[in-house]
């Protein structure tokens, strides 16, 4: 479609040349403008149901229907396709980006991080800090997933100094940042780093998410993990009751994940010599998991 606007163009300007009136030129030119809007409203006309296909996938993958979005980005990438949509183009970089994010959600790795590392070069391409940012995340966030502390780190610290640059620490892209760097010092024994990274991302969901949003109970857990391991269990405790609290009151008290923060809280109550309640929690756990 590019390749006739850009004949059509040729055409008039020889056209006008070899007739060489300046009425001829300007006639010619008016057909040219004609063709060029013309072709611009049919390609907006065609791309419109691959729009209606974007904002679906967005929709479906924010409710957790996987399948779903993962079926309408496809399906958006392949209508980019065919109307010859640019495969450097914006949009399509935030298709591949949310595509590969669903298909690390389901653990598809391989596919995942080739999807998004595709997502990070067209945002490079158009100098998108915070779309760069978020892209480094989600393959810091997979690498940590896999085990893969060091890569999971440096792509985390990149993607920080990015947010950092750009003044944006404090939105919403800065919140699996944090998360992802804490879990990272955690595990390597970096305990002031984990508290401090991990302290962020609860201050900044709070801010943005609200005191109550599930998503908060990732960072709780961990914090309290953290805390606990410092030797500050008064500290730690309430991160992870506070954690159990949010996952129950949003999930539901029989949803798997409130028998992981179950199963969290009752390790910690163990661990300070509070065997009763801790085997209480872990009864809940297990007959949630049992389907009791």
């Amino acid at each position: 479609m590019v390749m006739a606007v850009s004949d059509f163009r040729l055409w008039c300007e020889k056209f006008a040349i070899d007739h060489g009136s300046p009425g001829v030129l300007v006639l010619a030119l008016v057909f040219m403008l004609g063709f060029m809007v013309l072709v611009f409203l049919l390609v907006l006309l065609l791309m419109s149901p691959a729009l209606v296909f974007f904002t679906a996938g967005r929709r479906a993958a924010s409710r957790g229907r996987l399948a779903r979005a993962e079926w309408c980005f496809a399906w958006f990438l392949s209508l980019s396709r065919v109307f010859s949509v640019g495969r450097q183009s914006l949009l399509v970089g935030l298709a591949l980006s949310e595509l590969g994010r669903v298909q690390l959600l389901q653990q598809r790795w391989q596919e995942g991080v080739g999807l998004v590392s595709r997502a990070l070069k067209v945002f490079e391409q158009h100098k998108r800090p915070q779309e760069m940012a978020s892209a480094l995340t989600m393959l810091a966030s997979a690498h940590l997933s896999q085990g893969r502390d060091e890569p999971a780190e440096r792509l985390g610290r990149r993607a920080l100094t990015l947010l950092k640059q750009h003044g944006a620490e404090g939105k919403s892209k800065a919140f699996p940042c944090f998360l992802v760097l804490g879990t990272v010092a955690r595990r390597r024994g970096r305990f002031d780093d984990a508290e401090a990274y991990l302290t962020r991302a609860v201050e900044l969901g709070e801010r943005l998410l609200g005191p109550d949003d599930q998503t908060l109970s990732i960072p709780l857990e961990t914090l309290g993990s953290v805390l606990s391991l410092r030797g500050r269990p008064a500290e730690a405790e309430p991160m992870f009751r506070r954690a159990l609290a949010v996952r129950e009151k949003k999930l539901g008290p029989r949803h798997p994940l409130v028998a992981q923060s179950l199963r969290s809280l009752a390790a910690f109550l163990e661990e300070t010599n509070r065997i009763s309640e801790s085997d209480q929690l872990l009864g809940r756990a297990v007959a949630i998991e049992s389907g009791r």
